[in-house]
């Protein structure tokens, strides 16, 4: 058993040294990514509001969207059309059921009598 265990270790070794090796390897990469990130990532300041405001009243104006290509206002729909999948998937997790919610008495409805 002990001879496995060692030969187990031995083998396990350079292994862990290759890890060690990409560690090293990928470390500027990993500073520059949470730089990066820190600044792109970070919620918007209160001296960035008006700046979001201007945005939003571009994006709903109807002058701008008469003027915009096919291409542009077919690719903004297809960006509206995935939050909206997104949001009916998330929908669908909370509720835990593709259909709808379990509401006590909705689902059990008595006989209907005929005359």
């Amino acid at each position: 058993m002990a001879a496995k265990a060692g030969s187990f270790v031995e083998k396990l070794a350079p292994l862990l040294n290759r890890g060690a090796n990409l560690a090293k390897a990928q470390q500027p990469r990993l500073e520059r990514f949470w730089a990066v990130a820190k600044v792109e990532l970070a919620p918007p300041g209160p001296s960035e509001f008006p700046q979001i405001v201007k945005g939003f009243k571009q994006a709903i104006s109807i002058n701008r969207i008469a003027d915009q290509s096919v291409k542009n206002v077919m690719l903004n729909a297809t960006a509206c059309f995935e939050i909206f999948l997104w949001y009916q998937i998330g929908r669908i997790v909370g509720k835990r059921s593709l259909v709808g919610f379990d509401i006590e008495g909705a689902s059990s409805y008595p006989p209907i009598k005929k005359n």
